[in-house]
């Protein structure tokens, strides 16, 4: 008995609910005769408008008002009614019959329709037919989409994932070993060719002759 030791009653949020619920199960909150479901408020409140009976044919192929179209309509629950009792009596006495009277060798009956019995035993197989069909044919749909959606979908957006990355570090190299480095490359020899002809830039005159006397020489020796 330990195991019912956890379990509690449902919070309000669900007793209140079923408390309703129960409470509007029972005829007599919508009506007091249970014969004649039309007596009753919520009947009074929902009335069959007009528009929909124009044109309605009964059963006898005439046209109905609202009157006879009740009439009608209440006369036929009894055939639903009658037969439901009826099925639900038969089922109470076939009961009382086979297993409180003992009138039946319920055990003998069994061995005779097996068939049957196991059939009627494990409802007509409806569970297992159910399972095999539509929960099968839902649980293969399912896969199969969860198939698409992990090796398709995710494949696509994963492998667009890693090429945006491939392509972004690849970009990211060239621009930091290529443009850069040209970038640099430009900025460090026009820093070289400044230092270097700085060097020639003093502002002094003696220099500047020097330099025309050591190029008068050079071109001397070039074009004697």
């Amino acid at each position: 008995m330990e195991k019912y030791d956890h379990c509690r009653e449902s919070p309000f949020q669900m007793t209140i609910p079923l408390i309703v619920l129960s409470v509007l199960s029972f005829f007599a909150f919508f009506s007091f005769n249970p014969f004649s479901a039309d007596s009753g408020w919520i009947m009074q409140m929902m009335k069959t408008p007009e528009s929909l009976l124009t044109g309605t044919r009964g059963i006898i192929y005439h046209i109905v008002d609202r009157e006879e179209y009740t009439e009608l309509l209440h006369h036929a629950h009894y055939p639903a009614m009658f037969l439901s009792l009826g099925v639900a009596g038969l089922g109470i006495l076939t009961a009382f019959v086979f297993y409180f009277w003992k009138k039946v060798n319920v055990d003998s009956l069994t061995e005779k329709i097996k068939p049957i019995y196991n059939f009627s035993l494990n409802k007509w197989y409806f569970d297992e037919f159910y399972s095999a069909t539509f929960i099968a044919f839902t649980m293969g749909i399912s896969r199969l989409s969860a198939w698409i959606d992990n090796k398709i979908v995710d494949g696509a957006v994963n492998g667009a994932a890693t090429v945006t990355s491939w392509t972004s570090t690849a970009s990211g190299k060239f621009d930091n070993i290529v443009v850069d480095g040209l970038v640099n490359l430009s900025g460090g020899l026009v820093g070289f060719f400044g230092l270097v002809f700085r060097k020639f830039q003093t502002g002094k005159i003696q220099t500047y002759i020097l330099f025309l006397v050591f190029g008068i020489i050079v071109l001397y020796f070039l074009f004697r």
